[in-house]
C-alpha cells in the first residue's frame, strides 16, 4: 500500500514497538495485574475450591474423551437444556478444548480449572490491549518516521491497560470462578485481539497475519458467539469490499467498494489474500454452527424452551410468553440501557468497601423480564472510560475531514456495538453482561486517548495539571469502585464458603468503628424466614448490607436486598460478631 494522505503508511499495520515503549507498558499491565490477580486469587493462592458451574467445561472434556458431546444431568443440573432424549450445554466449547491436554493426564485438577483459565485470558486481554494501542498509535499519529515516539506515547503504553482493562467490568469478571464468566473473559479477549490482527492484516496480508487472526476469532467465536460475531463480520465485510474495489457491477456498487476501500485500508489487499480472510472471517462462524447444530438443531441461540430451569422457573416461563418464546426483544433495550449506563448507578455506603450495587433499575415501558439481578453501571464504575468511549465516537464522525487513517477503526467499533445488542435485548440483567460493553468501549477509547493528550500538550501548565489531577481522580476511582463491587459479589453475595461471608462483615464492622458513628441494626424478636423474598413479611425494609439482630443477640442476620442471610446461628459460641455490632 502507498503512503498517500490519509494513508498511515507501511509502518501502520505491523510496525515493531520501539524498545523505548515496552518499560512503560510493562509497567501499566504490572499495575493492572496486580489489580486483577488480588480479585481471582480470593486471598487464597490455592487453586479455588469447586462451586456449581465450575466444572462444566470439565464435564464436557470427559464426555468428549468417549465420543459424546451430551452431558449428565446430574453433573448439570439447571443448566442443562434437552434435545431429544440427552442433554446439552450452551457454553461455546473452546474453554473445553483448552482444559483437554491437561485432563487428558489426571483428574486431579477437575473443576477448579476455570482459576487458571481466566489468568490465561487476562495475560491474552493484556496483549490484545497492548497491539491496539500502537496500532491505534499509528493510525492516530501517523508512523515513527513522521512522527517520533514521545511522552504522550509512554502515557498511553503505561495507562492503556490500568484504564482499558483492569478498572472495568473485567475485575467483576475475575471475582468468581464460574462458567458464565469465564466465557465472557475469553470471548472479550479474544475479540480484541482478533481486531489487533485484522488492523495488522489490512497493512500486510500474509497468510501468517490472516491465520493469526483466524485463531483468534475461532477462540472468541467458540469462548462466547454474542461478541465473537464481531472481529468475524468485520472481516468478512472487508474481505467482500477488498474483492468487489474496481470489479464489482453495477457502478453505483464499484462506487460504494472504492469510496469504502480507501479509508478502511482495503484497496490494497490481493485478491488470493481477501479470499483467505474472507474464510478466516467464515469459518469460526461454521464452526460455532456445527456444534449447535449438533446439540440443539439450532444454529445460533439454543432453544430456551428447552432448558431445564425454564420448567422451575415461573419468572423464565413468564418471560417467554411474553415474547413468543424468546428471551430477546427490542423493547428490552430501554431498561438495559438504564441499568448499565445510567450515571448514578452504583450507591455509596458507611461500610467498607465504601461503593456498592444499585437496586435493580426500574423497568421503562410494558415487558417482562426472567431475572433483573443487582447490578453498578458501567458509567458510575469507569467514568474516564465512558468519556474517552464518547470522544472516541465524537473523533471517528469527525474523522473523515481531519483524520481520515482512523476510520479503519469505524468498522471494527460499530460491528462491536452492534454484537452489544445481545445483551442489552435480553430479558435479564446483570453485572457480568457489561463485559460485552467494553468491546466497543476500548476500540474508540484508545484513539481518544492519544487525541486529547495532544489537545492538553498544547494547553497552558495550569489548565494541563488540573485536567491530569481529574484524570488521575477518575482513575483512582474507577479502580476503587470496580475493586468494591467484584470484593462484595465474592466475599458477601456468592461466598464459597459462609465463613467467607462472617469474615468480612468482621471486617466491615472492624473497620467501621474506628470511624465516628455507629451502625444501628434492625431488631426483631423472631428470625425473619429466609425463603421469603424481602418485601413480604414485617421486615420488608432491608436495603443491600443491612443487619438484623434477633433477640439478645440470639441470632445475626444480613440483607443482600433481596432475602435476609443467616451470618451467626443462635449457638452460644457462635455471637461474638453479633456483640461487636451491637457493644460500642
Amino acid at each position: 500500500m502507498s503512503a498517500a494522505a490519509g494513508d498511515p503508511g507501511p509502518d501502520a499495520g505491523g510496525g515493531h514497538r520501539p524498545d523505548d515503549l515496552r518499560r512503560p507498558a510493562r509497567v501499566g499491565a504490572a499495575a493492572a495485574s496486580l489489580l486483577f490477580l488480588v480479585v481471582l486469587v480470593n486471598w487464597s493462592w490455592r487453586l479455588q475450591p469447586f462451586r456449581y458451574t465450575s466444572d462444566f467445561y470439565d464435564v464436557q472434556a470427559r464426555q468428549l474423551f468417549d465420543g459424546h458431546l451430551s452431558v449428565p444431568l446430574d453433573r448439570i443440573g439447571l443448566e442443562a437444556f434437552r434435545h431429544g432424549d440427552q442433554y446439552h450445554l450452551y457454553f461455546g466449547i473452546f474453554p473445553t478444548v483448552l482444559r483437554m491436554p491437561l485432563l487428558l493426564l489426571t483428574d486431579r485438577f477437575d473443576g477448579r480449572l476455570t482459576q487458571p483459565s481466566m489468568l490465561l485470558a487476562w495475560v491474552v486481554l493484556l496483549v490484545a490491549v497492548r497491539g491496539l494501542a500502537w496500532r491505534t498509535r499509528l493510525l492516530v499519529r501517523g508512523d515513527v518516521a513522521a512522527c517520533p515516539v514521545d511522552r504522550i506515547d509512554r502515557v498511553v503504553a503505561c495507562a492503556a491497560p490500568v484504564v482499558v482493562a483492569a478498572p472495568t467490568p473485567v475485575l467483576f469478571l475475575a471475582s468468581v470462578t464460574v462458567v458464565y464468566h469465564e466465557a465472557i473473559l475469553w470471548g472479550l479477549a479474544a475479540s480484541l485481539l482478533a481486531f489487533d490482527r485484522l488492523l495488522v492484516v489490512l497493512d500486510h496480508p500474509t497468510r501468517r497475519e490472516i491465520l493469526g487472526f483466524g485463531a483468534a476469532a475461532l477462540v472468541a467465536m467458540t469462548s462466547r458467539a454474542a461478541i465473537g460475531l464481531a472481529p468475524c463480520a468485520t472481516a468478512g465485510a472487508l474481505a467482500v469490499v477488498a474483492l468487489a474495489h474496481g470489479r464489482a457491477r453495477p457502478a453505483v456498487l464499484r462506487r460504494t467498494a472504492d469510496a469504502i476501500a480507501g479509508p478502511v485500508g482495503v484497496g490494497g489487499v490481493p485478491r488470493r489474500a481477501a479470499l483467505a480472510l474472507l474464510a478466516a472471517a467464515v469459518l469460526p462462524l461454521a464452526a460455532h454452527i456445527a456444534v449447535n447444530e449438533a446439540r440443539f438443531g439450532t444454529a445460533m441461540s439454543p432453544p430456551y424452551a428447552s432448558q431445564v430451569w425454564t420448567d422451575i422457573s415461573p419468572d423464565r416461563r413468564a418471560a417467554l410468553e411474553a415474547n413468543d418464546g424468546s428471551l430477546f426483544n427490542v423493547r428490552y433495550v430501554p431498561s438495559t440501557v438504564l441499568a448499565y449506563l445510567r450515571p448514578d448507578g452504583a450507591q455509596l455506603s458507611r461500610l467498607f468497601p465504601y461503593v456498592g450495587f444499585d437496586p435493580p433499575a426500574r423497568v421503562v415501558g410494558d415487558v417482562v423480564f426472567d431475572t433483573r439481578d443487582r447490578t453498578a453501571s458501567l458509567t458510575a464504575l469507569s467514568p474516564l472510560l465512558v468519556a474517552l468511549t464518547a470522544a472516541g465516537l465524537v473523533l471517528l464522525v469527525r474523522a473523515r475531514r481531519r483524520r481520515p487513517q482512523v476510520l479503519r477503526l469505524a468498522l471494527p467499533a460499530a460491528a462491536s456495538a452492534v454484537a452489544c445488542l445481545g445483551v442489552l435485548t435480553i430479558g435479564f440483567v446483570a453485572q457480568r453482561y457489561e463485559g460485552d460493553l467494553l468491546l466497543p468501549a476500548a476500540l474508540l477509547a484508545l484513539p481518544a486517548t492519544y487525541v486529547l493528550l495532544e489537545a492538553c500538550a498544547d494547553l497552558a501548565a495550569r489548565p494541563r495539571r488540573l485536567a491530569t489531577a481529574a484524570a488521575v481522580l477518575l482513575v483512582a476511582w474507577s479502580c476503587w469502585a470496580n475493586l468494591s463491587i467484584a470484593l462484595l459479589y465474592q466475599r458477601l453475595y456468592v461466598p464459597v464458603h459462609d465463613a467467607d461471608r462472617r469474615a468480612f462483615v468482621d471486617l466491615q464492622i472492624t473497620m467501621q468503628r474506628a470511624l465516628p458513628g455507629s451502625i444501628v441494626p434492625d431488631r426483631a424478636d423472631s428470625p425473619p424466614d429466609p425463603a421469603a423474598p424481602i418485601g413480604t413479611t414485617s421486615l420488608d425494609v432491608a436495603p443491600a448490607g443491612r443487619f438484623l439482630v434477633v433477640g439478645d443477640c440470639r441470632a445475626l442476620w444480613w440483607s443482600d436486598g433481596t432475602r435476609w442471610v443467616e451470618l451467626e446461628p443462635g449457638a452460644d459460641g457462635a455471637r461474638s460478631l453479633c456483640r461487636k455490632l451491637v457493644d460500642r
